[in-house]
């Protein structure tokens, strides 16, 4: 059933995913039908029958869901370090600073999407600006740097030494657009997805199975 549908939807909608993604949630569907109908059944007199036509669409479910679409594993190739490739020229901001404050002197040049948060000179972790976008006008005056920042305790820090390929996968394990370098315990910069992609025309090369 999920070969034929998704060869009939491949020509509909011309593509190979596409077409396995709505298979597979029509045999989603047509195997909760059957699990509801034997159940149904085994409760108003077929007995052990229905609960066959249960199994048949538990087992419709599996199949549909074995069938979807993976998404494709992003490996990326470089000979550099974490160190060659950072942000070392992160601009750095008080943990006390006001959103309002940060919103208006950052936000409207948006070209450092990361910033470092210090408490008396000392780096307690990073700000984004997007996150500063999330938080309702009303409540930028009264909201600090500190209270919204991502605390050096919630962030991934990784060597300069690191290569950039671990970097990465790093990134992709865990979900996360950055990492925070660190050199003899001090951090100096971070590292982003974009900082990673954006060498690609020099140093990197991506493989996508």
């Amino acid at each position: 059933m999920g070969k034929v549908s998704r060869a009939r939807i491949w020509q509909g909608i011309g593509g190979m995913n596409g077409s396995k993604n709505i298979a597979a949630h029509i045999g989603r569907f047509v195997g909760t039908f059957l699990i509801v109908s034997g159940v149904f059944q085994y409760f108003f007199g077929v007995g052990f029958g229905g609960l066959w036509l249960s199994l048949i669409g538990w087992f419709v479910i599996a199949a549909a869901q074995a069938s979807r679409p993976k998404a494709p594993v992003t490996r990326i190739l470089s000979p550099l370090c974490v160190g060659a490739v950072m942000r070392c020229d992160c601009d750095t901001v008080s943990d006390d600073l006001d959103l309002q404050a940060f919103a208006e002197k950052y936000l409207r040049e948006n070209q450092n999407r990361y910033y470092l948060v210090t408490k008396i000179d000392r780096v307690t972790g990073i700000i984004a600006t997007k996150q500063v976008e999330n938080i309702p006008f009303v409540e930028r005056p009264f909201k600090t740097v500190g209270q919204v920042m991502c605390t050096v305790d919630d962030l991934k820090i990784v060597a300069s030494q690191m290569p950039v390929a671990k970097a990465f996968a790093t990134m992709e394990n865990a979900e996360l657009n950055q990492l925070v370098v660190a050199s003899n315990d001090q951090i100096t910069g971070i590292i982003t997805r974009d900082d990673i992609l954006l060498d690609l025309h020099t140093h990197v090369t991506v493989q996508t199975p």
